[in-house]
């Protein structure tokens, strides 16, 4: 789930990614003063500390540290509860993206993508006509048993002797 114009049409793909980017750095900014105020870890999440030695300093594991910290789980749950929340209403690209200090950028389409596109569209507009068609067939199927009827519904003729796509598929 992507975030969604004003309109009701998606974001961009260069602007989600973008934002999303910055949900992510949110997540850890927050977990991270989470445990600087719960656990005393420095802000900057090292769970290691200077312990002087003689003349020498060592940096050492604070094993409470350590255990209290957040993990990847923990930033992933809060990063993408961050997201389902901002995505759960339209918003205005530019003013979300100014919020944090960027700019809306115009996806752009890789070398080649264009040529690639139109290539692939007739194959894409024949792969809706089947499955628009597929769709068709289902619902008088459904249409059929629920009436009691059973069976296949009517469709196109079945040649002499071979039975028709449908008889095939349900028998």
């Amino acid at each position: 789930m992507g975030p969604r114009k004003l309109d009701g049409s998606p974001w961009g793909v260069s602007d989600s990614v973008r934002m999303h980017a910055w949900f992510r750095t949110e997540a850890q900014r927050q977990l991270r003063q989470r445990d600087y105020d719960l656990y005393g870890i420095p802000l900057d999440g090292r769970v290691n500390q200077p312990v002087k030695r003689g003349t020498t300093t060592e940096w050492v594991v604070n094993p409470a540290w350590s255990k209290n910290r957040h993990n990847g789980k923990d930033r992933e749950a809060l990063e993408e509860n961050l997201w389902t929340e901002f995505c759960s209403e339209p918003r205005d690209p530019d003013a979300e993206l100014a919020k944090i200090g960027l700019a809306h950028q115009e996806d752009q389409l890789p070398p080649g993508a264009a040529a690639m596109q139109a290539a692939l569209a007739p194959i894409i507009a024949q792969n809706r006509t089947l499955i628009q068609q597929n769709v068709q067939l289902l619902a008088a199927l459904k249409a059929a048993r629920s009436n009691g009827k059973g069976g296949v519904p009517p469709g196109p003729p079945a040649t002499e002797g071979s039975p028709s796509a449908l008889e095939k598929v349900t028998t």
